[in-house]
């Protein structure tokens, strides 16, 4: 277990630093609250004594609970009073120990703190593993999903690289999850990111990670993606989106198995399992070398048109999961319409539209779809769009890229051109919406 330990008292340092490492811990000591975040080594426990020079515990507490993975803190101090544990627990404090500090009793605290970072972890793991099971497993009885289940079954016990490709919202990262799940590294992190919805001038960061003063607003140390799949997968999706200029990066990181933070001269070893996934053929968005480091083995998602015979399954299953019992029931002639519509939106588009049946007629029966929710895809793309009065700019704007996408079939990269705008654009723009 990784201990970092903050005390201003080098004598103190130095005997609690040598209690910690043969009761067998990885400690690292700081004189600072300060020195700590800038150099933010990974670890399970923090002991930090109450009173520092600058920072102190408290603040430092703060500061870490803020975070999305915090460690565990453990605070000491000569001048313990009930008030002031009281405050420290109340903010988040794992325990607070008094000087002189009692040798077994600190090893003992320490080694609680980061069983309860173990069990957090393993709770956060297992809620993954639930929503898999639960709620976002690849359901159909089709001869097409039958066929991925199969290659998702080969291919989930390797460490192979896997380049995904499907239309957006057919259910790529599904697919990866299953990869991950099914493989030797389902106890450690899944990390998805969406190259085209970051910014290029943060997507360096977000990936690789960066020191504290790497750049302008960079007032702490970050740990990238990269780092933080360490021992488990990283899903770059979209990746036919990322800058040609972090494609070599990348390639480099793929290669060597060191990632390098930005304002860092010094590597850090990752294992990774990476698979990527894009929307549509990537030709010439991709550099080659790059592009057969990422597809050990490809893997294509049908479409939800190919897939026709699964939609009443997958439409009971999302009523259940958006309406429970309040769900409307569809008769058979409703069920014909949605397994003949089109979904050019996928999944997504079938998952969002159980939702509105939800809200719009709760616990209805009903034989037929209404008009009002089956016309939009159709007319809207044959007709064009209808522009209503109370619609604001914004949701105008959104409505316009939603009907161009409907014309070009979902292909977010002509619908871009026809518009003028970028791939990130009308994707941050939908998401917002969504």
């Amino acid at each position: 277990m990784r201990v970092s330990l903050v005390e201003d008292d080098p004598g103190g340092r130095r005997v609690a630093a040598a209690i910690l490492s043969r009761a067998g811990f990885e400690v690292t000591a700081f004189e600072r609250a300060e020195d700590y975040l800038s150099a933010r080594p990974p670890g399970e426990v923090i002991l930090t004594d109450l009173m520092l020079p600058g920072m102190d515990g408290l603040q430092l507490l703060g500061a870490l609970k803020q975070e999305r993975t915090a460690p565990e803190v453990v605070l000491m101090t000569a001048y313990g009073t009930a008030d002031v544990a009281a405050r420290a627990m109340g903010d988040g404090a794992f325990h607070f120990l008094t000087k002189p500090l009692d040798p077994d009793l600190m090893v003992e605290t320490v080694r609680r703190a980061g069983e309860r970072v173990r069990m957090r972890s393993e709770v956060e793991r297992l809620r993954h593993q639930m929503a898999q099971s639960s709620g976002s497993e690849i359901l159909g009885a089709s001869a097409a999903v039958d066929q991925l289940r199969q290659q998702l079954d080969r291919l989930a016990p390797s460490d192979l690289p896997i380049l995904i490709q499907g239309e957006s919202g057919s259910g790529k990262e599904l697919a990866a999850r299953a990869l991950h799940y099914g493989g030797h590294r389902s106890a450690k992190p899944f990390v998805a990111i969406n190259c085209a919805a970051i910014p290029e001038n943060l997507l360096e960061s977000e990936l690789f990670g960066h020191t504290r003063g790497a750049f302008t607003g960079a007032d702490r140390k970050r740990v990238g993606r990269f780092e933080e799949a360490d021992g488990g997968t990283l899903f770059l999706d979209e990746i036919g989106e990322m800058p040609l200029g972090l494609q070599a990066k990348l390639l480099r990181i793929l290669e060597s198995g060191e990632v390098t933070p930005l304002g860092s001269n010094q590597s850090i070893s990752v294992n990774v399992r990476v698979v990527s996934a894009t929307n549509r053929e990537i030709g010439e968005r991709i550099r080659e070398d790059l592009y057969y480091r990422l597809a050990g083995a490809t893997l294509t998602i049908p479409r939800l048109a190919e897939r026709r015979d699964d939609i009443p399954l997958l439409v009971a299953h999302f009523l259940e999961q958006q309406g429970g019992t309040s769900a409307p029931k569809l008769g058979p002639q409703a069920l014909e319409a949605l397994q003949q519509h089109p979904w050019p939106g996928n999944i997504r588009e079938l998952r969002h539209y159980c939702a509105r049946l939800c809200a719009l007629y709760p616990r209805e029966k009903l034989d037929a779809l209404p008009e009002a929710v089956t016309s939009r895809s159709t007319e809207q793309a044959e007709n064009g769009l209808r522009i209503q009065p109370d619609w604001d700019m914004k949701r105008i704007e959104t409505e316009v890229i939603r009907w161009t996408l409907e014309r070009y079939e979902g292909n977010r990269e002509r619908a871009a051109k026809a518009l003028g705008l970028g791939v990130r654009t009308i994707y941050r723009r939908l998401k917002d919406e969504d």
